[in-house]
């Protein structure tokens, strides 16, 4: 992230001087915007190495000490955003918002905690403002000068990113800088593998969003609402752009004055869109870069949720999973938790049937709920005395139902597999790849 940052800087630089813009007018024109995430030590750090580097590249293009200081415009990450419990977006927000002050930056703009769920409203957007100026007005962070200087763990962690990062922004110059990684598609590809690290890192539990991927609420749902907009507004905006559109209106562009010729052009009602295509002098004249595939992290298990919801509407009522508890409370409890807690996550409705006794009273607590997907919850020690004898009957007297398994016996795994166990959920599990694989097998998506 600084890498890049630091190379597109370097790369507008260049471009203003073979324009004829002195050093320092050239890098009072840059503002660079950046995307604040929530591990909060590592956003102040990444702030505070970003302008330290941008020092290093001000002077080599020959800045004055008087035009060097950095402008960086930080706003609030939409990647880790989520549309289940959206109100926890305001503590997400809070936290970036404070790395992002203690990192130096000059402005801050932090988002509504709806913006996912629809326009955002009165309500939310003053709760965004009331952040900033909370934290500004009560909490006095202004009123400090570089509030994280001198904090050793801070200082050690900025001093490894500024070695990453000017070693990674150095090997972009290298290959022709940023423009170039960007039309070879080196760029992009890194950055899906990262993405894909990330998603990994997220899909099998190792990191945590707080109401999506662990302590979901299964009984939430998301409610989708219109925006908010000024209808008048709107309206008189696509007449104008309907008018301009059916009079065919070209904007016309005095070489002498060009400037001049495409204010004229915006007063006269033409769009940016319209104006760019009069400058512009080919298509081969712009840069072409595969552009990259962007995804918030909570989407994938979102898409589960809105699935089971589908699944609801149509049906009238939610799919049924039954948890079928075998030994002892010690034995069977921190796997039916686990389980409970796993399955959720999808937004699937949990119930316990707790002390079975035999693989008859199984079958008739199965037959009377009447569940899409049934687990078992017991410790590895007891699978082996009845998963095989009650997945067979089971399977033999309600083909449809989804069999799943709390735990992973590996000895046992290929017994419980050909006996027609189809899932095994245990701490290691893939969440988003097992939950798809339930709802599919279950007829939910």
């Amino acid at each position: 992230e600084i890498a890049v940052a630091l190379a597109t800087g370097a790369e507008y630089l260049r471009a203003m001087l073979e324009r004829g813009f002195s050093a320092d007018a050239a890098i009072r024109q840059i503002t660079f915007q950046i995307a604040i995430g929530g591990q909060f030590f590592m956003e102040v750090a990444k702030l505070r190495t970003l302008r330290m580097l941008w020092g290093n590249i001000a002077r080599a293009f020959g800045v004055s000490e008087t035009a060097m200081e950095m402008n960086i415009h930080a706003v609030t990450s939409q990647w880790n955003k989520t549309r289940y419990d959206a109100h926890v977006n305001m503590l997400r927000a809070t936290t970036e918002a404070m790395a992002a002050i203690f990192g130096g930056c000059n402005s801050l703009q932090v988002a509504p905690y709806d913006e996912l769920l629809r326009e955002p409203d009165d309500f939310s957007r003053r709760i965004a403002r009331n952040i900033q100026l909370i934290l500004r007005d009560e909490s006095h962070l202004d009123a400090v000068i570089d509030p994280a200087g001198g904090a050793w763990y801070i200082e050690k962690l900025s001093d490894e990113l500024a070695t990453a990062a000017w070693q990674k922004f150095r090997q972009i110059e290298k290959s022709g800088g940023i423009i170039e990684v960007l039309e070879t598609s080196s760029l992009q590809q890194e950055i899906e593998k990262t993405a894909t690290e990330r998603a990994n890192r997220l899909a099998t539990g190792k990191d945590r969003l707080v109401g999506t991927t662990r302590y979901a609420n299964a009984k939430e749902t998301v409610e989708f609402f219109e925006a908010d907009t000024n209808r008048s507004i709107l309206e008189h905006r696509k007449a104008t752009l309907d008018k301009n559109h059916n009079v065919g209106m070209q904007v016309q562009i005095d070489q002498s004055r060009p400037i001049e010729s495409l204010m004229r052009a915006a007063q006269n009602g033409a769009t940016i869109g319209q104006m760019r295509e009069a400058i512009r002098e080919s298509d081969d004249a712009f840069p072409r870069a595969k552009p990259l595939q962007i995804h918030r992290a909570a989407e994938a298990f979102e898409f589960l949720r809105l699935a089971v919801e589908r699944y609801s509407g149509k049906q009238e009522y939610p799919p049924k999973v039954l948890l079928l508890n075998f030994g002892e409370l010690s034995e069977y409890k921190p796997r039916a938790d686990f389980a409970r807690g796993f399955l959720e996550v999808a937004g699937l409705q949990v119930t316990d049937f707790a002390a079975v006794t035999s693989v008859e009273n199984s079958i008739g607590e199965i037959a009377e709920s009447q569940p899409k997907i049934v687990v078992f919850c017991a410790s590895d020690e007891r699978y082996p005395d009845f998963v095989a004898e009650l997945t067979t009957s089971l399977k033999a007297q309600h083909p449809a139902t989804v069999v799943a398994l709390a735990g992973y016996p590996q000895e046992h795994i290929e017994s419980f597999s050909a006996a027609g166990v189809d899932e095994f959920i245990h701490i290691r599990s893939n969440i988003v790849a097992t939950l798809s694989s339930l709802l599919e097998k279950s007829g939910i998506i």
